[in-house]
């Protein structure tokens, strides 16, 4: 039907033109893709397929309903994740969950620092500890005596605060800069990092190659 205009294409475009086994080979194939296509131009009309329409998008809400709808609780972690991350940011989220989102990842980075202070406090305390009587005052004067930990709390939220909101602004996509933004970086470890792979472990304590022996049929 088309060869003439085939012919003629090949022509101006000075290729090679097609030998009589490649015309017959494309003719065979049409005679045979035909009724194919013919039927999936039919099964693509939404008259025939609406019904499965429907039940692809009710089984992609409910498989993944915790990533559609990010209010529910399941979606924290992979908020916070994809915020952490350089490359996504909140460049992904929708707007009408876009405060919740960065509000998520604020708190998260405010209750990171605050526990990072109080082990770094727990541990200067107890390395710093004497039991002589030379440091008699200390029990009178002591410098942490005079931050009350509300006002300590206030002022790490205030630096998480403003790293968070400046991470966010940030164009830039890379991984280094997670190094400008210490509290940043333990969130971002803390929800990117994977699980490693029990593999090792499990060669190391199997059989492994025994099982080919046959040892195995006693």
């Amino acid at each position: 039907k088309y060869k003439q205009q085939l012919t003629k294409a090949f022509d101006d475009l000075h290729l090679i033109k097609l030998k009589l086994s490649e015309w017959t080979f494309l003719e065979e194939y049409c005679q045979v893709m035909e009724p194919l296509a013919i039927s999936l131009d039919k099964l693509q009309d939404l008259k025939y397929c609406k019904p499965l329409n429907i039940a692809i998008i009710q089984a992609i809400e409910t498989r993944f309903n915790y990533i559609l709808d990010l209010s529910l609780p399941e979606s924290k972690d992979f908020i916070i994740a994809a915020t952490s991350h350089p490359k996504f940011k909140l460049s992904w989220v929708p707007i009408r969950y876009m405060n919740l989102c960065k509000k998520l990842f604020i708190t998260e980075c405010c209750l990171r620092i605050n526990t990072e202070t109080k082990s770094t406090n727990l541990t200067v305390t107890q390395s710093d500890k004497d039991d002589s009587d030379d440091d008699f005052f200390d029990s009178i004067c002591n410098d942490n005596d005079f931050t009350s930990p509300s006002e300590s709390e206030s002022r790490n939220s205030n630096l998480a605060n403003l790293q968070a909101l400046t991470f966010l602004n940030l164009k830039k996509k890379d991984l280094d800069i997670l190094n400008d933004f210490p509290v940043i970086k333990e969130v971002f470890l803390k929800y990117n990092t994977t699980i490693p792979s029990s593999a090792a472990v499990e060669r190391l304590f199997s059989k492994a190659v025994q099982v080919l022996t046959p040892r195995r049929s006693r």
